[in-house]
C-alpha cells in the first residue's frame, strides 16, 4: 500500500467522481480506503427502549484503492514513483520529479 493517512487524494470512479479529500483510514486487507467526508450512507437504527426513538448515523463507508488517486497541491491526480536514497525512502512525483510528503 503506497498511500498514508492524512494524503490528499482525488476519487476517480463511483458515484463521489471528481471529488477530493484526505485519507482518514486504510483498510489493508480489503485494499480499500476511507476518505474525510466521502461516500457517506445512512444507516437507521432500532431504538433499544420503547421510550427511545430511532437514530440516523452517518458514516463514511470505504472506497476501493483502485478508484482514487493521490493529487498534488493544485488539485490535479498524479502518478509517483519510490526512491531510495540509502536508508530513506520517500515518494517523487514523475511528472515534477518534487518530494511528496
Amino acid at each position: 500500500m503506497k498511500l498514508k493517512v492524512g494524503d490528499p487524494i482525488i476519487v476517480l470512479a463511483g458515484s463521489e467522481k471528481g471529488k477530493s479529500g484526505k485519507v482518514k483510514t486504510i483498510l489493508k486487507t480489503s485494499n480499500k480506503v476511507i476518505i474525510e467526508g466521502l461516500n457517506i450512507c445512512t444507516k437507521h437504527q432500532k431504538p433499544k427502549t420503547r421510550d427511545e426513538s430511532g437514530i440516523l448515523t452517518q458514516k463514511e463507508k470505504p472506497i476501493h484503492i483502485s478508484n482514487i488517486m493521490l493529487c498534488d497541491l493544485s488539485g490535479s491526480p498524479i502518478k509517483f514513483r519510490i526512491v531510495k536514497e540509502g536508508k530513506n525512502k520517500f515518494r517523487v512525483s514523475k511528472k515534477t520529479g518534487d518530494k511528496i510528503t
